[in-house]
């Protein structure tokens, strides 16, 4: 009885909660690394869309201030 529970423990050479655990990790890695691809992009275009407002918002501003002199 406890050689047949060994057996079915170690299958393979490992234990059967290796396997399971192995999947997810590979899992977990993919999505933080998918994450972390996704997330630069958003921030260069977060720069990017950032940078064109401030220079029109200061374009709007040095309009104003000649406008009014």
């Amino acid at each position: 009885m406890w050689m047949n529970l060994f057996e079915s423990v170690h299958n393979l050479g490992m234990h059967f909660w290796e396997i399971p655990a192995l999947i997810a990790g590979v899992i977990t890695l993919v999505e933080l690394l998918v994450h972390s691809r996704n997330q630069k992009k958003r921030d260069e275009r977060f720069d990017k869309e950032r940078t064109q407002r401030l220079e029109a918002m200061q374009k709007d501003a040095a309009g104003d201030t000649a406008a009014t002199m």
